[in-house]
Order: C-alpha cells, then structure tokens, then sequence
C-alpha cells in the first residue's frame, strides 16, 4: 500500500511538473503574441467601468467602447508629449550646468579613487617594482610609440564622416520607434475589439467552464474585473497625489523642470519597488549634477525617502492594501518572475496579472495553491492558528494572542471559539496519530 500511494504521488509531482514546464515554456516563447494580448485585456478590465458609465447614458456599445479608448489615449499621448517636451528642454540646458557637472564627477571620482591610491601607495613601497627593459643605447624601444603615432596620424577625421544626412537620422528614428508604435497599435486593435466583443467573450468563457459552474464562472469574472479596476484606480489616485508632492518640493526647492520629475517620479511608482528607487535615484544625481554643493541632493533624497516610507507603509495599506489581495512578497515575487519572463512589459503587468490569478484560485481547485501561496492572508480560523503554535511550541505567541482576545471579548468566548476547537483538533489528530513524539511533548509543554 505504501508503494501504491509513493508512486501515485511521484506520478502526480512529475505530471505537475511537465504541465508546469510546457505553461513556462508557451508563455517564454510566446512573449510576442501573449504580451499584448494581457496588456490589452488588463486594459479592457480598467476601461470597462467607463464603457458602462457611457452605455448606461444611452450611447452605443461600439461608440462607448471606441470614445473611452479614445480618451485614455488622448491623456497617454498628452503625458508623452508633455515629458518629451520637458526630455528635449533638459537636453538642452545641460550645457549650462557643464561646470557644475565636471566638479561633482571629479570630487566623486577624488572620493573613490583616494582609498584605492593610497592602497596602491603603500604596497609599491613594500613590493619592488619592475625596471622598464631599456636597449644598449640606454633608450627604451620605441617600435610601440611609433606605431601608435603612426595610426594617430594616418586616421582621418574629415567632417564629412562625422555628419549624419537628415535621411539617415529620419531612418534610425523611425527604426528605433518603430518597435514601441508597432505594439501600441496592436495593443490598440486589441483593446477595441475585446471591449466590443466583452459580452461574446463573457459567453464563451461559460461555455468553456461548462453551465455547470455559470455562478462560479460569472462570480470569477466579476471579482476580477472589480479588483483590478479598484486596485488601479486607487493607485492612480496615490501616485498622482505622489507626483504632486514632488513637483511641488521641487518647484519649491528651485530645481529646474519640476514639472518632468514629479511626472517621472509618480509614473515610475507604477512599476512594483523598482520603479520608485529608479526615480528616487534619477532625481537626485539630476540635483547632484546641477547643485554646486551636495545639500540640495541629499536634503531632497531624505524627503523622498521619508516620504515614500510613509506612502509605502501608512498610506497605500490603508487606501488599497486590501483590494490587491496580494502580500508583499507576492508583489516581489511576482515582479521578478514576470519581469524575467516578459521584460519590462511583464514588469508593469506583474500585479494585475498576478491578481487575476489569485482571485481565479478562490473559485477554480486546480489554482487553489496559488491564492494560498500569493494571497494577503492564509484562510486559518483562530482555533487552527492556536493548533498549529501548540504544535510548533510557541507558547509566547499563544499568550499574547489570548490577551489580545481577552481585551474585546470574555474568557468563557475565548474558551469556546479557539481553546476547545483548537484542542479538539488535537485530539483528532493524536486519536488518528498524526503528531509525532516531538509535537506530543510540544503539547504538554504548553
């Protein structure tokens, strides 16, 4: 009997591993085709309330669909024309802060390079260093000067090498945006036909789950949508409170475009932990290079960092902490994994993506592990929580969590609802004889 279920479960582990392998495997090599598909349908779950709102008015579906993709357009292209105005401002005023730039690169190079020359310094005094071989004349051999003059002044430098014809420069600008414009416009199509065909798509995904299950599936759609609208709209709203904040000190401050870094630094927060060290990190050597001194840098450095501390651990749990349905390390995880997948791409998509998958393991079995895994909080009642310290022997983590009940309830309820459920399932377990020696005399201790 034991080699029977021994072989059931190497069967089911290398089952599992196979399909686990052949998922990672299409969605590595199909990147190209799958990658705009989830941006499209992420899209489509952010637009869709207002699609609703414009169809709830008496519009069309196909034009409600078409003007809400119209406007999240218009405001995408408006912000990407504004930080390109701003890029080619800061472009070219970056001659004017030449000087200020050379001092900071050589006072940080006097910095770095000081410890390793003083190093230096005192190991040539120790170790002997070799003499330079000379010839018979007393002079060094020269063939390798020589040559190097030679190529020095057989290379030409005429102007007309260096200049770039305005047919070439047109061609490697369209060849290096060709790529972005390229998937924004499959993107786009996407976007537009999946809210068109939102209903058909509803259907056919019933179908697929069988009619059966037509609550499950419907609930599943529906806990989705709402949460990867709700998550995205909240964060919008904390971002862009963000970016305000920031351009605000900045414009105080007297840093030039302010206006490019409050956007930067609120767009960038998008991007899961990366995106907010990125424009922290951006913003200030930009201070560093235009400040003739370092306290505007690092002045503007620990505000940034107190104030994304307190975003990131006072504001952001409190506005949608509970509406991701993720933990924290689900987030890291998650963005690690989809970023090494798909790119940046994948790295922008990493919580949406990940949210959709948790809230299809609370209604489909075979996903059930990842919503546990990658959840906000196991679904442990009180009374396994106490069984499960019993077992680990922590006897302080029981105590603190009874007071912490006594405080807003009775011991008779504490009794009732975790002590003796938490014991009977001690029981059960010792009556079947699933706990060990060592979790027996755990259990007495307690």
């Amino acid at each position: 009997m034991p080699n029977l279920k021994t072989s059931a479960f190497s069967r089911l582990s290398s089952t599992t591993l196979l399909g686990a392998a052949v998922i990672l495997g299409m969605l590595y090599f199909g990147r190209d085709i799958l990658a705009p598909l989830a941006v499209a349908g992420i899209a489509s779950l952010i637009i869709l309330p207002l699609v609703r709102q414009l169809d709830a008015l008496g519009i069309n579906r196909a034009a409600a669909a078409i003007i809400s993709v119209l406007l999240v357009g218009a405001c995408l292209v408006a912000l990407a024309v504004v930080l390109a105005f701003q890029l080619v401002s800061v472009t070219s005023d970056l001659p004017q802060y030449r000087e200020a730039i050379q001092e900071k690169v050589e006072s940080v190079r006097a910095i770095t390079e000081r410890p390793f020359a003083r190093l230096e310094a005192e190991l040539s005094a120790v170790i002997p260093q070799p003499v330079p071989e000379v010839n018979r004349s007393g002079k060094k051999n020269s063939h390798a000067a020589a040559a190097a003059a030679a190529a020095a002044n057989a290379t030409p430098t005429p102007e007309a090498d260096t200049r770039m014809s305005v047919r070439g420069a047109l061609r490697r600008l369209f060849a290096l945006a060709w790529g972005p414009i390229g998937q924004a416009g499959i993107v786009l199509v996407l976007l537009v036909f999946i809210l068109l065909e939102q209903e058909s798509l509803r259907e056919r995904l019933i179908r697929l789950a069988g009619l059966t299950e037509m609550s499950r599936t419907m609930q599943a759609l529906g806990d989705a949508a709402e949460g990867v609208s709700r998550f995205f709209f909240s964060q919008f709203l904390v971002n862009l409170a963000f970016g305000l904040i920031m351009g605000a000190v900045l414009a105080a401050g007297g840093v030039p475009h302010a206006v490019l870094w409050g956007t930067l630094a609120g767009v960038l927060r998008f991007v899961p932990y990366l995106g907010a060290l990125a424009s922290g990190l951006m913003i200030s050597i930009f201070i560093a290079a235009i400040d003739p001194g370092w306290w505007l840098a690092l002045s503007f450095l620990a505000f940034y960092v107190c104030l994304e501390v307190i975003v990131a651990n006072f504001v952001e749990p409190r506005i949608y902490g509970h509406s991701s349905g993720l933990s924290p390390l689900a987030v890291i995880v998650s963005a690690l994994f989809w970023g090494s997948l798909w790119g940046p791409i994948g790295l922008l998509l990493s919580t949406p993506l990940t949210l959709c998958l948790v809230v299809a393991g609370r209604h489909v079995a075979a996903l059930e592990p990842i919503t546990i895994l990658l959840g906000e909080a196991p679904d442990m009642s009180h009374a396994e929580r106490f069984y499960q310290r019993a077992l680990a022997g922590e006897s302080d983590a029981i105590i603190r969590d009874a007071r912490s009940h006594l405080q807003k309830q009775s011991f008779a309820k504490y009794c009732d609802q975790i002590l003796l459920p938490g014991l009977a399932l001690a029981a059960l377990d010792l009556r079947h004889g699933r706990i060990e020696t060592a979790q027996q005399l755990a259990l007495r201790h307690i």
